[in-house]
């Protein structure tokens, strides 16, 4: 700023001295020539000084951008969700035949996950199928029609004590002992004498797999998982048979 206040002097006070040039030129035309002699070179040098010294002054850097970068719009980058994993409705319907067979305890997503592709090769080789792990129409075939029907064969018979429970009674939550949603098809085992993870048949119940533990829950006792109150209470108290697979 200090600097273009010393220009801006320096060309004033030029063009004051060569305005007083001027007028001592002027003046002194009608005098004798020696006096033109010398105003003029003085003239001359300092009109070569003003114009060097105008050419030198800096222009002004604008602040503005040039009509083309001032147009330009800086394109924002958009964080898109990641993507919803839409569940297939054939792995879907899949899933619902191997848990209604006591392969699958997860839920139905309709997405082929680790435990989906582990429950339809355990399928596949109880049935003798080719062990692909992915979806089989052959499968779903076979599944469908074991739904149906008790199965013949079994590694052995246990007579138990039942009792049945959901996930909205007292001091229940919504998870069974291997992190599975509580469901019908689940049920609450003692592992000493039937392991969790096991494939099971209950008469009167269907398939189903030892999932959950109770306290109350001891030696030949099993509690069976249903969908609604209304249902377990009808159930009660039983002895059933339950066949181990």
């Amino acid at each position: 700023m200090l600097h273009d206040k010393t220009k801006e002097f320096i060309i004033l006070k030029t063009i004051l001295i060569t305005n007083s040039y001027v007028r001592i030129l002027l003046r002194d035309l009608i005098k004798p020539p020696f006096f033109v002699v010398w105003i003029i070179p003085l003239l001359v040098i300092h009109l070569f000084f003003l114009c060097a010294v105008t050419e030198a002054a800096p222009a002004k850097k604008s602040t503005s951008l040039p009509p083309s970068r001032t147009a330009a719009k800086v394109p924002v980058k958009q964080h898109s969700a990641p993507p919803v994993r839409i569940g297939d409705p054939k792995i879907k319907h899949l899933q619902q035949l191997l848990a209604n067979t006591g392969f699958y305890p997860g839920s139905m997503t309709g997405v082929l996950d680790v435990s989906t592709k582990e429950a339809i090769t355990l399928a596949q080789k109880t049935w003798k199928l080719k062990q692909t792990g992915k979806y089989d129409q052959k499968l779903v075939g076979v599944l469908t029609q074991e739904a149906k029907i008790k199965p013949k064969n079994y590694r052995k018979k246990l007579v138990m004590k039942a009792t049945a429970y959901t996930s909205q009674d007292p001091g229940c939550g919504n998870l069974t002992k291997r992190e599975h949603l509580l469901r019908k098809g689940l049920v609450a085992v003692d592992p000493k004498v039937v392991p969790l993870g096991t494939r099971l048949y209950i008469e009167g119940y269907g398939y189903a797999i030892a999932d959950d533990i109770g306290s109350a829950i001891k030696g030949a006792t099993i509690d069976l998982a249903y969908e609604t109150r209304n249902e377990a209470f009808r159930f009660g108290r039983k002895t059933i048979t339950v066949f181990v697979l």
